[in-house]
């Protein structure tokens, strides 16, 4: 796990980190794709992508995050 708002911001250690690593789920809670266009602009290849709203979890956020949208979220993240 590494931290989205360093890899934002280019701090070398995370950003060598994050293109380091063997494979990174890169997740979006919205079609805005914050995390993804951080990630691009950083230069870090994503591994596997998902962005929750397309599961169906509606963006809310008043959201109790129940179990079953935590099983959506891993089965798309494949694992």
């Amino acid at each position: 796990m590494y931290c989205l708002a360093g890899v934002g911001g280019h701090v070398d250690g995370i950003v060598e980190s994050c293109k380091g690593a063997s494979q990174l789920v890169v997740i979006d809670g919205c079609p805005v794709a914050c995390a993804k266009k951080a990630c691009a602009h950083a230069g870090v290849p994503i591994s596997k992508y998902v962005e929750v709203t397309s599961l169906g979890i509606e963006k809310n956020y008043n959201l109790d995050l129940n179990e079953s949208y935590v099983q959506k979220i891993i089965a798309a993240c494949g694992l």
